[in-house]
């Protein structure tokens, strides 16, 4: 279009000239030249002088200039020459047989997807319209002819010709046929053009060889006249190319083809750049733009660098990817090429990857690439091999290797990771924790497919350890010596992941626990919710399954930082076995679990988790001591000694919990107690009286504690089930050793009363019987299996002993007769032995010498002492009962009518 009507232009000044100068030589071009030249361009034109050499016939105009719309002039030439002949001119036809142009300046405005002048519009005529004479241009040349080249945006480019050449004709019926040969610089660069062509009603043919060196790529991708566009490029472009355009009834071929090369190039956008290069070099390429078919020869990038930057809409490579949705009616539109090539190497390069997602500061991650190869890019199902070496700039070494067809979408690759910092890497993510330390090695291989990734592999990562997500608690952290996991199969669509084995040495965590929150399990708060969660399909949930999980010499603390000072507990030395693991739900066959409480105290843990749960769990001599700051809260008491040993069976079938408890707790002591607790209102006696009557021999205490029930009833309290467990227990223990002392009164399960059976004696006498010995045996063997129970005595006197007292100063104060009866009734009630019958007098005369007697009080208190005395004796010589286990209660001087009812030594249960 620019050449033609370039070509017109030139023909119609020439052709008027002819026209003016044959029929009044000389005369000036405004008077005549000037109109007619408007009248046929339908621009404004003006020119300087026009005049006619009728010896060689040649045409000359001088200061041509056709106005714009603005600014310059939309053309302008200093001479313009035509060669015509008069007897064309007579003939009604303009055939220029050379046309020469100097110091002529063009300009060119991108619009509508073309090039067009910037004509400024012209009146129309109001002579009538004549028939256009047809122009034929058989060749014509120029000199210091400026073509510029005005894009919408940015700054205009000029071609400045040092030698232009066209041979050939240009006709106004359309038809076109000639060459063009131009050596000039566009800008800065050296361009070369060499061109045929041939255009007639029924075939088109153009061939055309470009050779230019030194092509500013950014001023001259904005030459293509399709629009403004917000992508930026920068370079140099070296290129040797030919074009050929081949039509003949409406089918034909254009096809492209030659090698370029490109130094310091970058693609990007506004403010950011997305591709740079040192250099590119396309050995070859042959492109048909009809087919949408390309070829490349081999592609060698040297120092590449790139640009990947992640927002909250997808990852990005600024200036190469848009994300502009098409247009209506435009889907499809695209022709799909087909690409083959014949590899590429990157030889060093770096990608950059910019996180830009969240309030804080952008995340960056950076790989330099040493070495990049891909191999032939052939049939699009063929696969196409490729091999990328690269370093991480904080530590490491990845290398890939692998292969990729491209319909259907399926890549291979082997994956090597080599001492990789890890640290880094989870800055880039928006994971709950980051990583403070760690090293990484894996080997992967991995397939890709439009459904998703698989693959399988090993992972090995060393010294590992996490950031606390608070600074104000630095503690707060997860480690691992070492971690290997051999993946047997994974895939992403479902994510489900088929583990080998996964084996853990050294794991660390602190399990704390705060007013708000508890670590680690603070961290699934702080997990950003997936925009996929909403619209999830069922099952398509994360699945894993490992066929062996194995801890090795772990260690949990925990601190409880709500109790003041902040509570310390740990279980070291863990060691873990789980074969096979699988989750969710959780699923183990075999458990097995060993550790250290406080690195003193075993615990083991073995059975299987699943629909139906049975854990076997055992802890020996755990101290007691350390949970004082969660007892005494809740019961007033502390442990002052005393050590837990338990073993517990768990069964959990879907929600139904059995757990079956056996407590021992070893030497256990309350360091104070309170007046009222929560197991004197349940039981009816104080805890450390409890304590006491349930220890045995050794001092130990074993309780049954088993308790169960639903999960998913809406009154199911664990603690509430234990809370009843415990006082169940207790009551159960304390009723035996209660039951051999006496008798208990209980109430609702509540002990109202206890009636401890006193030990008898026989009236008037400070020393134990026969009867009374046997229940000092008794009360010594539930002594000495319950060492901690501590014992009371108080000596009773009642109305019998009052009795012997009287008779026993009655026998003193008789005569000695040898056959007084009295006397005889009174020494045979002494002996124990069945008195004689008394007669009538004799009665009364006892009743009234007993009479006379004064109330013998003080007689009584020593008594009741010596048997107090009595009994104690017996305890601490016949029963080895340590003495501070018994206590002697002074008995008072008792009066008449506050009697026993027996005479014996009453006990009263104390703790000891």
């Amino acid at each position: 279009m620019r050449r033609r009507r370039l070509a017109v232009v030139v023909g119609a000044a020439g052709g008027v000239v002819v026209f003016a100068v044959a029929l009044v030589p000389g005369l000036t071009a405004t008077r005549f030249v000037a109109p007619r030249l408007s009248q046929a361009v339908g621009a404004p034109v003006r020119i300087g002088w026009a005049w006619w050499n009728p010896l060689s016939g040649t045409w000359t105009v001088r200061g041509v200039r056709v106005a714009a719309t603005a600014g310059r002039p939309a053309l302008s030439a200093q001479r313009i020459a035509a060669r015509v002949y008069l007897f064309d001119v007579l003939r009604r036809r303009l055939r220029v047989r050379d046309v020469a142009l100097e110091g002529a300046r063009v300009r060119l405005r991108a619009a509508d997807g073309r090039w067009e002048l910037p004509l400024a519009e012209h009146a129309a005529s109001t002579s009538p319209s004549t028939e256009p004479w047809p122009v034929t241009v058989d060749a014509g040349h120029a000199r210091r002819t400026t073509l510029r080249f005005e894009p919408r945006h940015g700054r205009a480019s000029l071609l400045r010709l040092r030698r232009l050449e066209l041979a050939g004709a240009l006709a106004a019926s359309g038809s076109t046929r000639g060459s063009l040969w131009l050596r000039g610089r566009l800008d800065r660069a050296t361009v070369v053009l060499g061109a045929s062509f041939r255009r007639t009603h029924s075939s088109e043919r153009v061939r055309a060889a470009i050779d230019a060196a030194r092509v500013d790529l950014g001023r001259a991708l904005r030459l293509v006249p399709v629009g403004a566009a917000a992508n930026r490029a920068t370079g140099r472009v070296d290129v040797q190319t030919t074009y050929r355009q081949m039509r003949r009834a409406g089918h034909g071929e254009r096809r492209l083809g030659g090698h370029v090369r490109g130094d310091d190039l970058a693609f990007g956008e506004a403010g950011r750049t997305g591709v740079r290069a040192r250099a590119a070099v396309v050995e070859r390429f042959d492109v048909d733009l009809d087919a949408a078919i390309a070829s490349f020869g081999k592609v060698t990038v040297r120092d590449p660098e790139a640009w990947l930057i992640r927002d909250d809409d997808g990852i990005v490579v600024p200036g190469l990817t848009r994300r502009e949705a098409p247009a209506k009616g435009d889907e499809g539109a695209a022709p799909v090429w087909r690409v083959t090539a014949a590899g590429a190497d990157l030889e060093g390069g770096t990608v950059h990857y910019l996180d830009t997602r969240g309030e804080e500061r952008e995340r960056t991650f950076d790989l330099d690439v040493e070495h990049g190869t891909i191999g032939a890019l052939g049939d699009a199902a063929a696969p196409v091999p490729f091999a990328v070496t690269a370093t991480l700039p904080t530590g490491g070494r990845v290398e890939v290797t692998g292969g990729a067809e491209r319909e259907p979408l399926h890549a291979r690759a082997d994956l090597a990771f080599t001492d990789v910092e890890l640290a880094p890497l989870t800055n880039l993510m928006q994971t709950p924790v980051r990583l403070a330390a760690g090293r990484g090695n894996a080997h992967l291989s991995m397939e890709a497919l439009a459904e998703g990734l698989s693959g399988s592999g090993t992972i090995d990562v060393d010294d590992l350890k996490t950031e606390s997500p608070d600074p104000a608690r630095p503690e707060d952290i997860l480690a691992c010596k070492t971690a290997r996991v051999a993946v047997r199969h994974f895939q992403s669509a479902p994510l489900h992941v088929d583990v080998e084995s996964i084996e853990l040495d050294w794991p660390y965590v602190l399990i704390d626990r705060a007013g708000d929150h508890v670590f680690p399990l603070s961290l699934v708060a702080l997990t950003p919710p997936s925009p996929a969660d909403a619209t999830a399909v069922p099952g398509s949930v994360f699945t894993m399954r490992a066929d062996r999980l194995a801890v090795h010499d772990g260690r949990i603390d925990f601190r409880d930082q709500t109790l003041t000072p902040p509570y310390w507990r740990s279980l070291a030395r863990c060691e873990l076995s789980a074969t096979p693991f699988a989750l969710p739900p959780v699923r183990v066959p075999r458990l097995r679990a060993d550790g250290l409480v406080d690195e003193i105290s075993p615990v083991h843990v073995e059975g299987t988790v699943g629909t139906t749960t049975r854990l076997r769990a055992d802890v020996k001599e755990v101290p007691l001591q350390p949970f004082n700051p969660y007892l005494e809260p809740a019961s007033q008491y502390s442990v002052s000694s005393g050590r837990l040993t338990m073993h517990s069976e768990i069964t959990l079938d879907r929600a139904q919990l059995d757990v079956d408890n056996r407590v021992v707790l070893s030497r256990f002591g309350l360091g104070s107690s309170a007046e009222e607790d929560f197991l004197k209102r349940e039981l009816g006696i104080p805890l450390t009286l409890a304590v006491a009557l349930m220890k045995d021999y050794r001092g130990n205490i074993e309780l049954a504690l088993p308790f169960g029930g639903n999960l998913n009833s809406p009154t199911f309290s664990l603690r509430q089930l234990v809370l009843q467990a415990v006082v169940h227990a207790i009551r159960g223990a304390v009723l035996s050793p209660l039951n051999a002392l006496g008798r208990v009164f209980l109430r609702d399960g509540r002990i109202e009363d206890l009636a401890l059976e006193p030990i008898p004696f026989p009236p008037g006498d400070g020393r134990l019987d026969q009867a009374g010995r046997e229940r000092v045996v008794q009360v010594i063997r539930v002594l000495g299996t319950h060492p901690d129970l501590a014992l009371a005595v108080r000596g009773q006197v009642a109305e019998a002993d009052v009795t012997r007292l009287q008779e026993e100063t009655v026998l003193a104060a008789l005569p000695p007769k040898d056959r007084d009866p009295l006397r005889a009734y009174l020494e045979a009630r002494r002996a124990g032995a069945p008195p004689p019958p008394l007669a009538a007098d004799q009665r009364r005369r006892l009743e009234t010498l007993t009479g006379a007697l004064s109330w013998p009080g003080e007689q009584l208190r020593q008594l009741a002492d010596d048997r107090s005395a009595a009994v104690a004796a017996a305890f601490l010589l016949e029963g080895q009962i340590a003495p501070d286990r018994i206590r002697l209660e002074t008995a008072d001087v008792p009066a008449p009518g506050a009697l026993a009812a027996a005479p014996a030594v009453a006990l009263r249960m104390a703790a000891g």
